[in-house]
Order: structure tokens, then sequence, then C-alpha cells
């Protein structure tokens, strides 16, 4: 077996065996909005790399957004005055502009990187295990 064929069934076996991670993930993101908030936050906290940031963004802050952006929009961008790992999660989204948080987001997005820029601020890794 070479090298690739190893490695592609090792990481299957181990998405296999933490697919529950993903599971209970879900499960709370389906039980209200402060819910998926926090979860959100919280992966975002527990992110080991710049990749997982994005990955958090796309899969959990996106969504997020996108369902319940009104609800959350005020909350998002008072964390994200003190939250860099949240502002570089931002910025790696693109909400559509039909989504009623669009212009605020935009805008706060906009205004915050005149003067921080998050990436800079955070001591992490490209790649987890970088």
């Amino acid at each position: 077996m070479t090298e690739l064929a190893r490695a592609y069934f090792h990481l299957y076996h181990i998405a296999r065996k933490l697919l529950w991670a993903k599971d209970a993930v879900e499960k709370i993101f389906s039980i209200n909005v402060d819910s998926a908030w926090n979860i959100t936050l919280e992966l975002i906290e527990g992110a080991s790399a710049f990749d997982d940031l994005c990955y958090v963004a796309k899969n959990q802050l996106l969504p997020l957004c996108q369902s319940s952006g009104k609800d959350i929009i005020e909350r998002l961008t008072t964390e994200a005055l003190s939250n860099n790992r949240l502002l570089y999660c931002m910025c790696q989204i693109q909400l559509e502009k039909n989504n009623p948080i669009f212009d605020d987001f935009a805008r706060f997005v906009a205004e915050q990187l005149l003067y921080r820029d998050p990436k800079l601020a955070l001591d992490l890794p490209d790649v987890f295990g970088e």
C-alpha cells in the first residue's frame, strides 16, 4: 500500500471516529440562537490554526449569520471589537447582499480593517500541525 493510500484510509477512520463531534455541534446549533452563538465562539476560541478559523467561519459563523443575523448582529459586532479571532472569521465570509445584516456587517468589517489586522494579532500557524 502506498503512503497516499495509508494516509487516505487513516484520515477516513479518524474522521469516522470523530463524527460524533460534528453531530453534537449540529445538534447544539439546532437548539436556539444563543446555543449556536455560544458554540461558535467556543469553536473560534479553540481553533489551533488559521485554517481552523476559516473552517469555523464557513461552517458555523456563515450559517449563523444567514439564519439569525438580525438576532446576533449586535453581539457579533460588540464581541469582535475585542476578539481578533472572531474578526478574522468575519473577514473570511461573504454574506449575500440580500441578507438583512449585509450592510451593517460589511461596514463593521471594513471599519475594523482600517486599523486592525486580526491575522497579525494572532499567533497561529496557517495550518494545524505546522
